[in-house]
């Protein structure tokens, strides 16, 4: 596992883009939060989130931890269970343990570690206001070949606001459709959409966790279910 052709390409592409990017918010690449072989052999599941936000803090931790390696060296690598985040990370991560728990109780561990996971853009920036069109257009052509290449039949959207999320994304690039909505407070919802590349996938959209994690949250989860 030493190498993977597939993700370090689609990775060097970042990396490629980055250094011809003049944007002083650009604080790094950080592709893949998953074993790489699931990138690169396909997964039944793709999470995704919109991109990896955080400041140069958060890139040097990526760094000095040996966390953008994991995913090449570690077998059944999985960021959201393995990486130890910075401030509200821990309970946006076990924020998502619960998610997977509601939606495969019997064996939720395994469906995340064998799940993609990604980001529609890649490169880490501040906040998602300084991905300017330039990174939205690299991040139009690198996220269609990895969701060409991976195939997803769930994909499970880290974020469904219906602008800069990775569910608007989908609709926006996708066509991805609502199929259903469920309310659970405080203006959060549950949002259930699918799209069709020749095979019908099913769109899970998530809240933000950091503010929605609750019972309501949950029970809406397994409301939409099976999946």
């Amino acid at each position: 596992m030493e190498t993977c052709p597939y993700a370090s390409a689609r990775e060097n592409e970042a990396r490629s883009f980055l250094a011809g990017w003049s944007n002083p918010a650009a604080h790094g690449v950080k592709c893949w939060y998953c074993d790489v072989d699931n990138i690169a052999k396909g997964s039944d599941i793709l999470l995704i989130g919109l991109s990896p936000g955080g400041d140069e803090n958060a890139r040097r931790l990526d760094e000095e931890n040996d966390y953008l390696k994991l995913p090449y060296t570690k077998r059944g690598f999985n960021s959201w269970l393995d990486e130890n985040w910075l401030g509200k990370g821990p309970k946006h991560q076990q924020a998502m343990w619960r998610v997977f728990q509601t939606m495969f109780p019997q064996d939720w561990e395994s469906k995340l570690r064998s799940s993609a996971c990604t980001n529609v853009f890649p490169i880490r920036t501040g906040s998602v206001d300084a991905i300017d069109s330039d990174g939205w257009a690299f991040a139009e052509t690198w996220f269609q070949k990895i969701m060409g290449h991976v195939q997803p039949k769930i994909v499970i959207c880290n974020g469904n606001s219906n602008q800069n999320s990775a569910w608007s994304y989908l609709c926006k690039n996708f066509g991805c459709s609502l199929v259903r909505e469920i309310d659970i407070g405080a203006k959060g919802k549950v949002k259930l959409g699918s799209f069709n590349t020749g095979v019908e996938c099913k769109v899970l959209g998530l809240p933000s966790l950091s503010r929605f994690a609750r019972e309501s949250l949950f029970q809406a989860i397994e409301t939409v279910g099976p999946f």
